[in-house]
C-alpha cells in the first residue's frame, strides 16, 4: 500500500514530498510500519531518500514509473535507478 501511496502522491521527476507521519495517517497505519517499509522499499531499490532544496523527499525508482519529461532527464535518471534496483528472483532465492 505504501508504494501506491508514493506513485498516487508522486510530484514531477517521481519526487513525494509528504512526511511519514502524513502517510501513517492517510494509510490508518503506524508511523513506525511507514518508517520499516520505507526502508525495505530503498533497499530494493524501488524509492531512494533524497535531500532537495525542499529539504527531505522521497523518489521513486524512474525504472517502476516516471512523471515528468521525457529525454536526456528521463534516460539519465532510468540508467542510475537500474543500477541499484534488487533482481526480485535474486531476492527470492537467497531466502
Amino acid at each position: 500500500r505504501v508504494i501506491l501511496f508514493l506513485l498516487s502522491h508522486m510530484e514531477f521527476d517521481n519526487f513525494c514530498y509528504n512526511t511519514q507521519a502524513y502517510m501513517a495517517d492517510k494509510l490508518k497505519v503506524a508511523q513506525p510500519d511507514i518508517s520499516k517499509t520505507l526502508k525495505s522499499l530503498e533497499l530494493k531499490g524501488l524509492i531512494f531518500r533524497e535531500r532537495t532544496e525542499r529539504g527531505k523527499v522521497i523518489r521513486v525508482s524512474a525504472v517502476i514509473a516516471w512523471r515528468g519529461r521525457t529525454g536526456k532527464e528521463f534516460e539519465k535518471r532510468y540508467a542510475m535507478d537500474s543500477e541499484h534496483i534488487v533482481d526480485i528472483r535474486e531476492a527470492v532465492d537467497s531466502k
